[in-house]
């Protein structure tokens, strides 16, 4: 968390209108034959080896690093949103690059960091199950934050389980730095700006005996009392946002938002709804289910194959829970609506940490705060980035930040300070006067922690995380008082203007430790400004690396496989047991090169097999590949001893014939995937549907059609080629935005713009365990083949 994420009045709420593919006849009689040709193949080629849910932050390395390196593999990505930077397909500019020649989108300009949480521009981009405002898109929380780049002191990684301490880290640490442009001045002429706000606390820091230190690497300096810097951020060397879209998602998916990849699949907009299980063997996962424009699908895998949850540290808990993975008996406590039951049980998953913060406002004498929305004011220095990347929009926002020891008592600087060139926001111009500037603090080893519960609607409820640990006030407290009696008193032309002992809360004295806890404490706001209790997007530790046996819960630290289950797999800020005394986001990036390193060597052993998953899938009564349970197309598996070329999977003639005739669905709809190994899509009456074919060379598919094993169709609904809906993954996708959380009520799951239907507890059983379904009509191969005969014409 870097900046406020309250608006400002004078923010401009405006968008780029986005442009759409051209409906004609000529491209729908094109996809209505390749897509019936895929669907051939895919009859014999539906499955996949690894299903990552999520192309968060964590997910887009590991994916990065797994599909290039195992061609023979099948890969299918499903994520919640969809392409933001233009690197990967991102096609929403800011209203500033109307006219230029190679606008960039609003996620690749640092800039715009502050204007997208909490904003109309950003609601599409927002998940809705979750609280807060969390993020989703490719990339996840790498392309909502502020990118700050801090490694996690020693003392906090040597808490964590064998194989993932300090030692183990820093080698992917390293590696993050060799390969990201990670700077304290990221403006692409290598000048600071707007650093006359910082310049002014660092005078306070000098005075109390704080050092300026690098603080990329936290490691050297936890026996200081304080050390500050400018904040080492991750640009991609030329101004721009650096990190996840390049270079890692760029090796994977095209400048137009489709995979690279022969052997990879990409659906965006999917919402994940659970995790199929084999209903011989509870501990084996045969699939997943998604909704795509209001359908339910089925993607499932082949045996040997794993499913990668990088969903982050909110919404992958949730994903197992209704998946049933969680701590058996505690059902009734995790849901308010219908219970799932927990088959698989994991006393370790849903306990929950954020870091807190809490904010004031000083004034500084001869400096003039700087408003990134403020688009009309900031045209010169827009321009100035347009043409050259230098200047303040090179910035993501925050210009100083500094650790401190809250007192003598403590071992390790335990509270962060950053300060940021604008003001806190709110309604009252008294504390948005021209020369006012945010500081927010943020506790950074918090002992409060709360669970992972599901609202009735199974959306994720507000958790009760803060201050549940009267340590933790205090420690705020404290530094606080440090803060506000040492720091800006001896600070440079600052005065404070919000905070205890202002108008803003004239009864609350700056001396009393007791009126500082209340401070930072308080559920309410002030003139529209929330300043304690603030989230600061920091979630994770929710499905931790465990030491011990089975019986422990958590992740297996050396497979990262969930326990309770034989291979589904978490790559994410869950996985933290101990929440690092830092931003997040290189961790995060550091966790994820070792667990591609741990994936790597369990997708590079061969594949022995599952008794309990061949009988799944081979099953007569078992649906295979990915089947839509209320499209056009589905799905039967055909048993070994049924050849994979006398029959089809079509459920009637008359549903097709319709499906492929209907032109009412718009083309907008259509993907930007053409290639054979994406989706390929036909529209429909009730939207556009797609189908995934098979990766050529496939080994399974070639196994499958070789031995006749259990074929299988894909069916998924196509998705918009324009992102208006976008996950963290998030994310992992998360956003760094801090909020109080007096403003924040009990999140609801709409139905988003781009049809996705909402999460309830009508989603396919997963205690019912058998994720198939007997009720597809055969159809002879005869009639397809004379179907795509006439499409051909």
């Amino acid at each position: 968390g870097e900046v406020t994420s309250v608006d400002e009045n004078n923010r401009p709420l405006q968008r780029r209108s986005t442009q759409h593919i051209t409906n004609d006849s000529r491209m729908l009689n094109t996809i209505k034959f390749t897509t019936l040709f895929s669907a051939l193949l895919c009859i014999v080629n539906g499955q996949y080896d690894g299903i990552f849910v999520g192309l968060g932050t964590a997910n887009s390395i590991v994916a990065s690093k797994l599909v290039p390196n195992f061609q023979s593999k099948r890969f299918l990505v499903l994520e919640l949103g969809g392409p933001l930077s233009k690197k990967n397909g991102g096609t929403d500019y800011p209203s500033y690059f109307q006219g230029e020649p190679n606008p960039q989108t609003r996620f690749d300009v640092p800039g715009e960091y502050s204007n997208i949480a909490w904003t109309a521009v950003g609601q599409p981009y927002q998940i809705t199950q979750a609280p807060g405002w969390q993020g989703k898109g490719f990339g996840g929380n790498s392309q909502f934050n502020g990118m700050l780049f801090q490694t996690a002191p020693d003392y906090v990684l040597n808490q964590w389980p064998s194989g993932w301490q300090a030692s183990d880290l820093s080698p992917y640490y390293q590696q993050l730095l060799s390969t990201l442009k990670v700077t304290d001045a990221p403006s692409a002429d290598g000048q600071k700006y707007l650093t006359g706000i910082a310049n002014a606390f660092a005078t306070g820091y000098q005075a109390a005996g704080w050092t300026a230190s690098d603080t990329r690497l936290l490691g050297s300096l936890q026996n200081l009392d304080g050390f500050y810097s400018t904040p080492y951020v991750v640009t991609d060397g030329t101004g721009a946002r650096g990190g996840i879209a390049a270079p890692f998602l760029t090796s994977i998916v095209t400048a137009s938002g489709t995979s690279s990849q022969s052997n990879l699949d990409i659906i965006a907009n999917a919402n994940v709804e659970a995790i199929l299980f084999d209903s011989s063997d509870a501990t084996t996962a045969v699939g997943v289910t998604y909704t795509l424009n209001g359908q339910s699908v089925t993607a499932t895998l082949n045996a040997g194959g794993r499913v990668i949850v990088g969903a982050g540290a909110l919404m992958t808990p949730r994903l197992l829970y209704l998946s049933g993975v969680g701590p058996a008996g505690s059902e009734g406590s995790v849901f308010s609506g219908t219970p799932v039951t927990f088959v698989r049980n994991n006393p370790a998953i849903g306990t929950l940490y954020d870091h807190v913060g809490s904010q004031f406002s000083v004034t500084a004498s001869g400096l003039t705060r700087f408003n990134y929305s403020d688009y009309a004011a900031n045209a010169d220095v827009i321009d100035t980035w347009i043409a050259a990347r230098n200047g303040p929009y090179a910035q993501y926002g925050p210009v100083s930040v500094a650790h401190m020891k809250s007192s003598s008592s403590v071992s390790h600087p335990d509270v962060e300070l950053f300060v940021s060139p604008g003001s806190v926001g709110g309604s009252s111009a008294d504390y948005n006067t021209a020369n006012s500037f945010q500081a927010v603090l943020m506790l950074l080893s918090p002992l409060s922690k709360g669970t992972v519960k599901l609202d009735a609607s199974n959306n994720i409820q507000f958790p009760d995380v803060y201050y549940n640990n009267a340590a933790d006030a205090t420690i705020m407290a404290n530094a606080l008082s440090r803060t506000l009696n040492s720091i800006v008193p001896q600070g440079s032309g600052l005065t404070l203007n919000f905070g205890p002992g202002t108008s803003s809360h004239p009864s609350l004295s700056q001396s009393s430790i007791d009126d500082l806890k209340t401070y930072v404490t308080a559920s309410d706001q002030v003139a529209g400004v929330p300043y304690s209790r603030m989230i600061m997007n920091h979630w994770c530790g929710t499905v931790p690396l465990t030491a011990g046996s089975e019986t422990a819960g958590g992740v297996e630290p050396t497979t990262l496989r969930v326990r309770g289950t034989s291979n589904v797999h978490v790559v994410d800020a869950s996985l933290f047991p101990v929440i690092p005394a830092s931003h997040p986001v290189a961790t995060v990036m550091a966790v994820a090169l070792k667990a591609a390193d741990v994936l790597t060597t369990l997708f590079g052993q061969a594949a022995t097999g599952s008794s309990a998953v061949t009988s799944a899938l081979q099953s007569a009564s078992s649906t295979d590949g990915l089947v839509s349970t209320g499209t056009t197309l589905s799905t039967s598996t055909l048993s070994p001893s049924t050849s994979a070329t006398s029959t089809s999977a079509l459920t009637s003639t008359s549903a097709l014939t319709s499906a492929l005739t209907s032109t009412s669905a718009s083309a907008s709809s259509i993907p930007p995937s053409s290639s054979p190994s994406s989706a390929v899509n036909t529209l429909t009456s009730s939207g556009a549907t797609s189908v995934a074919p098979s990766a050529s060379g496939s080994s399974a598919g070639t196994s499958a059609a070789s031995a006749g094993s259990s074929a299988s169709a894909s069916v998924n609904t196509a998705t918009p080629s324009v992102v208006t809906d976008t996950n963290t993954l998030t994310s992992s996708a998360v956003s760094d935005s801090p909020q109080g959380s007096g403003s924040i009520g009990q999140t609801t799951l709409a139905t988003g713009s781009n049809g996705q239907g909402s999460l309830t507890s009508t989603v396919p059983d997963a205690r019912a365990e058998d994720p198939t379904s007997s009720a597809n009509v055969m159809v002879p191969m005869t009639v397809m083949a004379a179907m795509l005969m006439s499409l051909a014409l």
